[in-house]
């Protein structure tokens, strides 16, 4: 804690006055003061926001946020107080383009001493529509052990996928993994769940068309 004497304030306040003017009277009490350091700390910035695509089309990737993390500055116990900074909510409906638009960050209080590096993000995204085309992919088993021959029922799976057009003309079965994992056999199971591990970039969904499938194991 800190404090300033009447007799120190007092001359301070003269001091800011011009020669026309005098100061008459000031309060005879002391001021107490409460003195804090300031510490700084970067946090990431979660967007509000509620896109309504159109029919068929999609966002390619993710939504861009920039900048996607800020600095903020204040009391060490308030700056500790603080994960992320979210913005003013925002609603997009009937979504067919490309989007752009400047939102507001949320002060995270009003009544604290806490200050934003910037007040505003731009948050971007791509919106394209969206073609469809099934795959057949083979189902690989994971963790088969030696001497042990399993048969999964079926053995080619459908896989949905949705991307642009050009994408979907040269997709092949041989960019995506479908999996199910022996060790996931025990008594009583009669169905295994199957994995999508891998798919091309280019896809921007792909969707499974059978979750489980029955199996046969014979040992040898």
């Amino acid at each position: 804690r800190y404090y300033i004497s009447p007799a120190v304030y007092r001359r301070q306040m003269e001091q800011q006055l011009s020669g026309s003017v005098g100061l008459e009277e000031v309060d005879a009490d002391t001021l107490f003061l409460q003195m804090y350091s300031l510490v700084a700390r970067k946090v990431p910035v979660r967007a509000d926001i509620k896109l309504d695509l159109a029919q068929n089309y999609m966002i390619k990737g993710a939504v861009q946020i920039n900048p996607d993390s800020i600095v903020i500055r204040g009391p060490e116990n308030e700056v500790g107080l603080i994960s992320e900074i979210s913005t003013e909510p925002l609603e997009m409906v009937e979504l067919q383009q490309d989007f752009s638009r400047e939102i507001r960050l949320l002060d995270p209080d009003t009544d604290s001493s806490l200050n934003l590096e910037t007040d505003k993000v731009l948050v971007s995204g791509e919106v394209f529509r969206f073609s469809e085309k099934i795959v057949e992919v083979p189902v690989n088993v994971l963790n088969l052990p030696e001497n042990t021959q399993i048969k999964i029922i079926p053995n080619t799976i459908a896989v949905l996928c949705r991307s642009e057009l050009e994408n979907l003309k040269t997709l092949q079965a041989s960019q995506f993994t479908l999996e199910v994992d022996f060790n996931d056999i025990g008594e009583g199971v009669k169905f295994l769940p199957v994995a999508l591990s891998q798919k091309p970039e280019t896809v921007q969904s792909a969707q499974v068309m059978v979750e489980k499938v029955e199996y046969l194991v014979m040992r040898q």
